[in-house]
């Protein structure tokens, strides 16, 4: 009955959210893209738009419904427990919470942090695999073949019915 309650609260939290889009941080002081640091070939030379890198995971994707828009604040604070300031841009889509389906894409301004990145994400799917197993038993096997994804200061996660379409979008994006 709890658990219900607590899904219940969890679902509303977010549904409120969808009203809100991606946005992208006005950060004036940033450094001069072209100082950014490379750890792979080239990296620096990717400029890609989160919402454009949703977008064409959601149209490339297998996904049950449609994906909606969460708001990046509550989304980094509670969902992924991130510092914003350390963000240049992210995305956030999620279920209605009837599926663990979602994609996120954030661009850090700091390639230093993308380790904390990654464990959020690490973590979310965790508490999410969590959750759906006594819940929905039928999402678990799409996060535990949820899609990670890091290249120089983009990182993505990306939960959908099939991880070999997402990575060959993602190829795609980044080639």
């Amino acid at each position: 009955m709890i658990k219900k309650i607590l899904y219940g609260v969890i679902l509303g939290t977010l549904m409120m959210a969808v009203l809100t889009g991606c946005g992208k941080k006005d950060n004036e002081d940033k450094a001069d893209k072209s100082e950014t640091t490379t750890t792979q070939a080239e990296v620096a030379d990717i400029d890609v738009a989160a919402q454009t890198i949703v977008d064409t995971l959601q149209a490339e994707g297998d996904f049950s419904e449609t994906l909606a828009a969460v708001d990046n604040n509550m989304a980094l604070g509670r969902l992924y427990v991130l510092d914003s300031a350390k963000i240049e841009e992210a995305c956030f889509y999620t279920s209605s919470g009837a599926t663990a389906e979602e994609i996120v894409v954030i661009k850090v301004n700091d390639e230093a942090y993308m380790e904390t990145v990654k464990g959020a994400f690490d973590a979310r799917i965790a508490d999410q695999t969590e959750a759906f197993k006594d819940y929905v038993p039928e999402e678990v096997p799409k996060l535990e073949d949820a899609v990670i994804y890091t290249n120089g200061c983009y990182a993505i996660l990306c939960v959908s019915g099939d991880s070999s379409k997402i990575d060959s979008s993602i190829a795609n994006i980044f080639n």
